[in-house]
């Protein structure tokens, strides 16, 4: 969660980013964590387009991808000690 709450903080889920300086902005929207919440939101809006809907499950791939992994090599390492 230490990972992920930068991430949160950092993202257009409270703001909307359009809102924002430009250069705020533009990282705001490249943070996975506001692609996903973008995703839903469209798709809650029924507004999410195909391009928008793949962004969002490929960002929640990556995550999964790269934090799966890296907890299961974390828990087993915790157990044999």
């Amino acid at each position: 969660m230490i990972a992920i709450y930068p991430l949160l903080f950092a993202s257009n889920i409270l703001v909307d980013s359009s809102t924002m300086p430009k250069w705020t902005g533009m990282l705001i929207d490249l943070n996975p964590i506001s692609m996903a919440a973008t995703t839903v939101r469209g798709l809650m809006n029924g507004t999410a387009t195909m391009p928008v809907i793949l962004i969002g499950i490929g960002v929640c791939v990556v995550i999964i991808a790269i934090f799966a992994p890296l907890t299961l090599y974390l828990y087993q390492t915790k157990n044999e000690r």
